[in-house]
């Protein structure tokens, strides 16, 4: 679905810097940004109305409600008589996001990963037919990768 901004109008979103994020849209997924946990309807019921026209309907059992930072946890929002459940730890696109802000969990994760693919190549580093390039190449594509960008596990 394209960038659904123009849906929530000035209302909602969240500044970083000089960029104005309302919402991050992934294949069939979405994250909606606020600065204000009394706007989450608002912010709902504005993405369900131009969704709706396409034939798209959000499932209200599988959306989640997360406070990243501080302040207070949101309240429990309710939509079409169905509760919308507040979290404070969310895995979104293989990445675990928690409330406090902090990456920890994530980064050990990932490093382990990493320090799991690096034990497996023991041998490819011992070969002497293998240029150091090549090694490299490996290193960036298999281990690298996980490290900057995740891994399915």
């Amino acid at each position: 679905m394209r960038h659904c901004s123009g849906c929530f109008g000035v209302h909602a979103g969240v500044h970083v810097g000089n960029f104005h994020l309302t919402d991050i849209n992934y294949a069939d997924d979405a994250v909606f940004f606020t600065d204000d946990p009394t706007k989450l309807d608002y912010v709902f019921r504005n993405f369900e109305a131009p969704a709706g026209v396409m034939g798209l309907h959000t499932n209200w059992h599988k959306t989640k409600i997360q406070n990243i930072g501080t302040g207070v946890a949101p309240r429990t929002v309710h939509i079409d008589n169905q509760a919308v459940e507040t979290v404070t730890r969310f895995t979104y696109l293989g990445s675990d996001i928690d409330s406090d802000g902090y990456s920890y969990p994530e980064i050990h994760k990932r490093l382990g990963i990493a320090g799991y693919i690096m034990a497996q190549l023991d041998n490819v580093w011992r070969q002497q037919r293998l240029s150091l390039s090549t090694k490299l190449r490996i290193y960036i594509s298999l281990v690298q990768s996980v490290v900057l960008y995740g891994s399915e596990t």
